[in-house]
């Protein structure tokens, strides 16, 4: 056994340390998108502390070491009968892969009797942790898209049927259409639909604007005949055009171009000149003609006025059913949009070439044997 004792071979070995990556890599999906989209990193991540022994487990796998393995044979000082029937449960005796504790920093040690072997093989299994550590995370990250596609479908089908149903319901109760109703400003998306105006609020605003339509009408009955000339007809056009398009209109247009023509023929000809006649003449048609015009459309306004405070002031439950149907309407388009931003920042990130795991101590062969040594 002394004889035996002093044959054995030194067993050496050689260590490195890296920081595994704890972070919950999200791709850019956030944890507060709103109230009402529960964060999906979630769905793609367990306790960190399970999650960090899930990682180490599959560390020492032959999934990612099986081609340290194939090198680690070439360093092997044996017949080509012992390598055959070598197994990798063999060689994996000869590595050791811990959490350091207390703490998320991996070592990894590996022994051999062939001192030649250590580093070539360490630094072998920290390249291949470098490779897992991106191809994990692109295939996180192909996971989450996939994911995210698949709610993008199923969001849009379910935001357009909202719209349609909101839609139907406020053509059949005479409200106000989805496509009519205030947008938030500080909306992070274009298009969402905000309930801007509350049921008090749009009538208060009907009552407004019929009260000040009913003023402009005594004004025109009262005052605007072709005498007050282009002074007073201005005033009325611009009081009137923040509430109706009045500046399109042929007959003014057709009076503009006459006031232009008659003031041109004033200056070179006198005022009993036929030609002055006809265009006063014409002029005071013009006159009878848009005031007649204007009162039609402004009782056309005023009827729609009515008709809004009629719709937005009922008791039977009509105006809070729509209000839930709106609602639901912004929520789905705030959840979409959100679900496309956070795809389009993993596809962005998935572009960034990502830094391997930090490596703390790089692969070093111990100065000493830790093996059996010659007895004296």
């Amino acid at each position: 056994s002394a004889f035996h004792a002093l044959r054995q071979e030194h067993e050496w070995r050689g260590k490195f340390q890296v920081v595994l990556d704890t972070k919950v890599e999200d791709g850019g999906i956030s944890s507060t998108v709103s109230e009402r989209l529960s964060s999906i990193s979630s769905l793609f991540s367990n306790d960190v502390s399970k999650s960090i022994q899930t990682q180490v487990e599959v560390l020492k796998s032959p999934s990612v070491l099986l081609p340290v393995f194939e090198l680690s044979k070439n360093y092997q000082d044996k017949d080509s009968k012992f390598l055959k029937n070598w197994r990798y449960t063999d060689w994996q005796k000869n590595l050791n892969v811990e959490l350091i504790p207390e703490t998320v920093i991996l070592e990894v040690s590996y022994s051999n009797t062939n001192k030649e072997s250590i580093l070539p093989v360490l630094e072998k299994i920290s390249e291949t942790y470098s490779i897992y550590s991106d191809a994990n995370r692109k295939k996180s990250n192909a996971n989450k898209v996939t994911f995210l596609n698949e709610q993008i479908n199923q969001y849009k089908t379910k935001t357009l049927k909202s719209i349609i149903l909101a839609e139907k319901f406020s053509n059949e109760n005479n409200l106000t259409p989805v496509s009519e109703m205030t947008l938030g400003p500080s909306s992070p998306l274009n298009g969402v639909v905000r309930i801007g105006s509350s049921q008090e609020e749009i009538i208060k605003s009907s009552i407004s604007e019929k009260v000040f339509l009913n003023d402009i009408m005594k004004i025109i009955k009262k005052d605007l005949d072709s005498t007050n000339n282009s002074d007073k007809l201005k005033t009325i056009t611009e009081s009137l055009q923040k509430v109706i398009d009045i500046k399109s209109n042929p007959i003014l247009l057709e009076i503009n171009q006459l006031e232009t023509s008659l003031a041109m023929s004033e200056g070179i000809l006198t005022k009993n000149d036929d030609k002055i006649k006809r265009l006063t003449e014409r002029k005071e048609e013009l006159y009878d003609k848009f005031k007649k015009s204007l009162i039609g459309i402004i009782k056309t306004k005023i009827a729609i006025n009515n008709s809004q405070i009629d719709s937005n002031n009922r008791e039977d439950g009509i105006f809070t059913k729509y209000r839930e149907l709106i609602r639901e309407v912004e929520r789905n388009e705030l959840t979409l949009a959100n679900l496309e931003n956070q795809k389009n920042t993993i596809l962005l990130s998935s572009q960034i070439i990502s830094e391997p795991w930090e490596m703390i101590t790089k692969p070093e062969l111990d100065k000493f044997p830790v093996g059996p040594r010659k007895k004296r």
